[in-house]
């Protein structure tokens, strides 16, 4: 994960709901609710920059995302993605032996 990204998913807390923090699910706040949990698979990476925002909902396996690039939707497993938002500009292969 580059410089000065952000991951953004849940964190929306009720101040007004009188349950520590700890013990709420954090996703919603006063009548507004996330888009739900955001999952990154793994092998991706993501260059400076980037946000990734609760929207997007999943990040398939071997990604790449540019830097500076807002990832507001899903994407496929061995994308490259840049932009804003972010759209796939190319799919990698896999390997050969």
């Amino acid at each position: 994960i580059g410089a000065y990204s952000y991951i953004l998913s849940g964190g929306e807390y009720d101040p007004a709901d009188p349950r520590p923090f700890s013990e709420q699910d954090g996703m919603q706040t006063a009548g507004m609710q996330t888009a739900g949990p955001l999952t990154i698979d793994e092998d991706c990476w993501l260059g400076a920059r980037v946000t990734v925002l609760d929207a997007a909902g999943h990040i398939g396996g071997r990604c790449t995302i540019g830097a500076g690039a807002v990832v507001t939707a899903a994407l496929p497993a061995n994308s490259t993605a840049v932009g804003i938002p972010a759209r796939v500009v190319k799919t990698r292969t896999a390997a050969t032996a």
